[in-house]
């Protein structure tokens, strides 16, 4: 999915796939995330469109592997 640029009111992610989804200069902050597959999402290099977004513990590993923190 190419999601760049987007302004996201009022929307809902439920059991999506969004493996390689492209995020770049779209705020996820308030989105509940936790029913959708996260794998490689493209963000910016700061990171900024994930403040505020929810996510569970697994997807919550995925995110900080993609900020290259190994998690053990």
């Amino acid at each position: 999915a190419m999601l760049t640029g987007c302004k996201l009111k009022n929307a809902a992610f439920d059991d999506c796939r969004l493996g390689k989804a492209n995020f770049q200069k779209t705020l996820l902050k308030g989105l509940d995330m936790t029913t959708c597959t996260l794998e490689n999402i493209i963000v910016s290099p700061d990171f900024g469109e994930l403040r505020g977004v929810k996510t569970d513990v697994f997807q919550a590993a995925e995110l900080a592997r993609l900020m290259g923190v190994r998690v053990v």
